[in-house]
């Protein structure tokens, strides 16, 4: 019967809502359809669920911001939310032991998204070809590397402290900037 068929849909897409705590069905296709997003990602990437991990998650908001040209700012960060709420759905289901997209922070409000930026991949070669002789070879190179993967200012960047920084977590905590 159609209409019980119907019903069981909307049952398991209201169930799922919940899960998601959202607010309309609207939603929870969205929801499933950036994680199928994530889920090509990482495909073309040859990981499995299991290999998501920090650098998995840098990988793929590097990925919709300088390879997806076409995608708001609003879009990245609802596609960075919805991965997150994706891979905290793996989690409590045991497939992840943790949440890859747990610190990875949004895009900041109020700027446009560089069309310049160099794409992860060739910002690695970039950054290969860095010297490491002399401690300053090491700052700069860390700097830069810390000013692309966190998508810091430069002068948020200099008035970091090291107790803004939580090693452990991987988290840069700002203030006052």
């Amino acid at each position: 019967n159609p209409e019980t068929q119907e019903k069981k849909v909307t049952g398991l897409l209201l169930s799922y809502q919940k899960y998601l705590t959202v607010r309309s069905i609207e939603d929870t296709y969205r929801h499933l359809l950036y994680a199928e997003s994530l889920i090509c990602f990482a495909e073309s990437r040859d990981v499995h669920f299991s290999g998501m991990d920090l650098n998995f998650a840098r990988s793929y908001k590097a990925f919709l911001v300088t390879e997806r040209t076409d995608l708001a700012r609003g879009t990245v960060n609802n596609m960075l939310y919805k991965a997150r709420v994706f891979c905290e759905f793996l989690l409590k289901r045991g497939i992840l032991r943790s949440n890859p997209f747990k610190h990875i922070p949004c895009l900041r409000g109020g700027h446009t998204v560089p069309k310049n930026i160099l794409p992860a991949d060739k910002m690695g070669i970039l950054l290969d070809e860095f010297s490491h002789r002399t401690a300053g070879d090491i700052m700069v190179h860390t700097l830069i590397d810390l000013l692309y993967g966190s998508a810091l200012r430069i002068g948020e960047a200099k008035e970091l402290k090291v107790n803004d920084i939580d090693f452990a977590g991987a988290v840069l905590t700002l203030t006052d900037s």
